[in-house]
C-alpha cells in the first residue's frame, strides 16, 4: 500500500513539476500569453474529474444528483474563474474573483433553470438543487483561486512560486500528518469523521506545513524569481501554520462526505491515494486561505 502510494505520489509531482515548467515558459513576453494558461486549463481538468467522483459518492449515498448538470455548471464556473487569466482587462472593473462570482452566478442558474424545466420525476428536487449548488461553491473556493496566485504581484517567476507554494505547503502537512501519524499517533483526532487520523499526525502536520512554506520562500523563490528574503520568518510560519489548519479541515470536509457515502476513497484509479478529490481534498480549503494571508497579511 505505501509502496503503491509513494509511486502514485512520484508521478503526480513529476506531471505537475512539468505543468508549472510549461506555465512559466509559455508566460514568457514572446509567446504574448499571460501567466497560467497551462494551469487554468489542468486545473479545470481535476476540478472536473473531482466533481464527477463527487457526484458518484452522493448517489450511492442515495443522492439523486445530475451528472449532466454538474459537468455543465462545472464548466460555467471554471470558465469564469480564468477570466483574469486569459483576459487580464476584467480585473480593471471585477477584481481578482469576479469572474468566479460570474461563473458561480450562472452555474447556479444553469441547475436552477434544469429543475425548472425538466422537473425529473423523482422527489425531493430541491435537495437535488442544494447539492448542485454545494458542488459549485465548494470548486469554486479551488478554481478562484488559481489566477489570483499565479498573477501575484504580476511577476511570471513570483507568480509560479506562489502556486508551488500553496501546493508544498499543504502537502508537505499532509506527508508529515501521515507519516508521524503512523509512527507515533495514539489519540484519534475526529474518530467519528475519520478513523486514521490521529492528534499526533495533526501536530506533525505543523512542522511540515512551515517547512514546505520555508523551502519556497527562502529557497526556491531567489531561484526562480530572484527576490531575496521576500517574506520574514514570522510571516512563513504564519503562513504554514494557517494553510495547515485549512487543509485538514478540507481533507474532514471530504471525509465526511465519504463516511456519508460509505466509502474509502473517492475513487479507485491512482493506486495508493484513491481518486482526484483524495488529491486535492485540502487544497480546496487551503488555496482560498492562502489568499487571504496574501490580502491581510
Amino acid at each position: 500500500m505505501l509502496r503503491r502510494r509513494l509511486i502514485s505520489a512520484a508521478v503526480i509531482i513529476g506531471l505537475l513539476l512539468a505543468v508549472l515548467w510549461g506555465d512559466f515558459y509559455a508566460a514568457r513576453e514572446w509567446t504574448h500569453l499571460g501567466p497560467g494558461v497551462l494551469i487554468t486549463l489542468i486545473a479545470t481538468l481535476g476540478v472536473m474529474l473531482s466533481a464527477s467522483e463527487l457526484v458518484y459518492m452522493w448517489r450511492a449515498a442515495g443522492r439523486a444528483v445530475s451528472m449532466r448538470v454538474t459537468m455543465f455548471g462545472t464548466g460555467l464556473l471554471a470558465v469564469g474563474a480564468a477570466m483574469p487569466v486569459w483576459y487580464p482587462a476584467i480585473m480593471d472593473s471585477a477584481g481578482w474573483f469576479g469572474g468566479t462570482f460570474v461563473g458561480l452566478f450562472l452555474a447556479i442558474c444553469a441547475a436552477a433553470l434544469y429543475e425548472v424545466l425538466y422537473m425529473p420525476a423523482t422527489e425531493r428536487l430541491a435537495d437535488r438543487l442544494i447539492h448542485h449548488i454545494f458542488t459549485f461553491g465548494y470548486f469554486s473556493l479551488l478554481l478562484g483561486s488559481v489566477s489570483f496566485h499565479r498573477q501575484l504581484f504580476n511577476d511570471n517567476g513570483f507568480g509560479l512560486c506562489a502556486v508551488l507554494a500553496v501546493i508544498a505547503t499543504v502537502k508537505c502537512s499532509d506527508a508529515a500528518a501521515f507519516f508521524l501519524g503512523r509512527l507515533f499517533g495514539k489519540h484519534k483526532l475526529a474518530p467519528r469523521v475519520s478513523a486514521g487520523k490521529t492528534i499526533e499526525g495533526a501536530l506533525g502536520a505543523f512542522v511540515g506545513g512551515i517547512l514546505g512554506a520555508a523551502i519556497i520562500f527562502r529557497g526556491i523563490v531567489p531561484l526562480v524569481a530572484g527576490i531575496e528574503q521576500v517574506q520574514s520568518w514570522w510571516w512563513i510560519v504564519c503562513y504554514g501554520m494557517i494553510l495547515t489548519v485549512a487543509g485538514m479541515l478540507g481533507d474532514l470536509m471530504e471525509s465526511i462526505i465519504k463516511r456519508d457515502a460509505a466509502c474509502k476513497d473517492s475513487s479507485s484509479w491512482l493506486p495508493g491515494l484513491g481518486g482526484m478529490l483524495d488529491v486535492v481534498d485540502s487544497l480546496i480549503f487551503a488555496a482560498p486561505a492562502s489568499c487571504l494571508v496574501w490580502i491581510l497579511l
